[in-house]
C-alpha cells in the first residue's frame, strides 16, 4: 500500500531549521553556537553572538560571523490594524 503524506508549512519550516542546524552547528569565526532568529519576516541560523546586535552593528558583525537565511515563506503574515 502507497501512502502519501502532505507536509504543512510548519513541517516544512521544521526540516529547513534542522537541516540548517545540522549544517551549521557552530561560527566558524568565533566558535560560538548557532542560533535560529526570527528577523522581520525571515528565519535565521546565525552566530549566538549576534542575537543582542540589530541594524547596523549586526550587519557590520554579521560580516565576519556566520548568518544564514533560512527562509521567510514559512512565517505567518502579520495582521494589519484595521
Amino acid at each position: 500500500m502507497n501512502t502519501f503524506t502532505l507536509s504543512t508549512d510548519e513541517d516544512l519550516a521544521r526540516e529547513r531549521i534542522e537541516r540548517a542546524s545540522h549544517d551549521h552547528p557552530f561560527c566558524r569565526a568565533c566558535g560560538q553556537p548557532m542560533t535560529i532568529e526570527v528577523r522581520g519576516r525571515e528565519l535565521w541560523i546565525e552566530c549566538s553572538s549576534l542575537r543582542p546586535l540589530r541594524g547596523l552593528r549586526l550587519r557590520l558583525a554579521s560580516s565576519f560571523h556566520d548568518r544564514h537565511a533560512i527562509g521567510s515563506r514559512w512565517l505567518p503574515a502579520r495582521s494589519q490594524p484595521s
